[in-house]
């Protein structure tokens, strides 16, 4: 298979297991989206992993129905900032970056949304204390998102290395 076609197919994996994790019951904000753009931008061109996790999220927002501007643009460009911020931690993947870049990027999902939904949505008054509780009441969904990160990359990254070795062991054996 060559270069292009296998990272299409890779595309096609990860824009399904977003989408399915979307769409399948599971706890508020433990998704594979974030591990996804973390993932796209360590192994792909900048270009194709904004694509991959772009496709993912209208795809799966066309079934689940979209939202409010003002968050939506927030929740997309999080995932898309991850996906950017992935380029320039690309470099010498290991269990502990993997984990901090999971970590990284709860956090800033976190407070981008949160902030989001504060200044979109009549849910919170519009001044400090308001900002605050929005965060305040955002924290489980925080906490869930940072195991489903920390799940879902070290599932990708996992069986990406497991793969790489594999392959290795492969190239070696036909060689002897």
């Amino acid at each position: 298979m060559n270069f292009k076609k296998q990272n299409l197919l890779i595309m096609g994996i990860l824009i399904t297991l977003g989408i399915a994790g979307r769409l399948l019951v599971h706890l508020p904000n433990f998704t594979p989206l974030a591990a996804i753009a973390w993932f796209s931008a360590f192994y792909f061109a900048r270009r194709s992993a904004y694509i991959t996790i772009l496709v993912t999220m209208i795809l799966s927002d066309a079934v689940i129905g979209f939202y409010t501007g003002g968050v939506l643009v927030a929740v997309y460009g999080s995932f898309l900032l991850l996906a950017y911020l992935g380029h320039h931690f690309k470099n010498n993947i290991n269990a502990w970056r993997v984990v901090g870049a999971s970590l990284l990027g709860s956090t800033i999902f976190f407070l981008i949304t949160n902030a989001a939904v504060w200044a979109f949505t009549p849910l919170y008054a519009k001044n400090f204390a308001g900002l605050w509780q929005s965060y305040i009441m955002g924290l489980p969904f925080y906490r869930n998102a940072m195991l489903g990160d920390l799940v879902y990359s070290s599932l990708l990254f996992g069986a990406a290395a497991v793969v790489a070795l594999v392959i290795k062991k492969r190239v070696i054996w036909e060689k002897v």
